[in-house]
This record gives C-alpha cells, sequence and structure tokens, in this order.
C-alpha cells in the first residue's frame, strides 16, 4: 500500500495487530502488511509439494525483511540488489536492483 500522509500512515500503521505484521518504510509511504502465521515460505512449500517440485529445483527473489525466511527455504534464494546487507546475508546469491531489472538478470545468470 502506498501512504501518501501522517493519516494514511497512521490508518496503515493501526492494521497491524495480532494475525498481522508489517514493514513499512516512512520516506517512500511505502507499507506492506502481512500475516504472521502464513509466509511466502509456506505458501511456496505448498506448491512445491502440491507440484511435486524437489526443493532444490526451488527459487525466489526478495529484498524486504519479510522475504527472509522464503529466501532462507527455498533451494536458491536470490536477494535484490536494493535489499539491505541483513536481508542478503539470507539469500545465496544477489542480483540487481528492482530499478535496474534485477530479477530478468537473475534469472537469465544463476536459473537459465
Amino acid at each position: 500500500m502506498l501512504c501518501n500522509d501522517k493519516k494514511g500512515m497512521d490508518y496503515c500503521l493501526s492494521l497491524g495487530n495480532g494475525k498481522f505484521d508489517y514493514v513499512y518504510n516512512m520516506e517512500e509511504g511505502s507499507f506492506e502488511l502481512y500475516s504472521k502465521t502464513n509466509s511466502k515460505a509456506s505458501g511456496i512449500l505448498k506448491v512445491l509439494e502440491f507440484l511435486e517440485i524437489p526443493l532444490e529445483n526451488s527459487y525466489a527473489f526478495g529484498d524486504g525483511k519479510n522475504d527472509i525466511e522464503m529466501l532462507s527455504t527455498v533451494g536458491l534464494g536470490i536477494a535484490m540488489g536494493n535489499a539491505d546487507d541483513h536481508v542478503k546475508s539470507y539469500a545465496k546469491r544477489v542480483t540487481d536492483t528492482v530499478q535496474n531489472d534485477g530479477v530478468a538478470l537473475g534469472i537469465e545468470k544463476y536459473i537459465l
């Protein structure tokens, strides 16, 4: 979500409760709300199981705090270049930034 002013950010921050957590950047006005009980990693594991794909054949790209578990879980976690060093430490590889087509470059370099 984008929260462009203090009123909007206050509202976004009020959405976090026992079931949800959030990541936000006051400077950019960006806000991500996510479930505490279901994660990107748990979703990926369910899909891999359903499709009968081995974990070692899975990949994920991430740049935020809420991507750490996912990057650590998949066969090859790839951090975006714009991620902070803490997030990058959980990835096996690092690609370029989101703005510089890091996902496409990462696919070409690490997956194809």
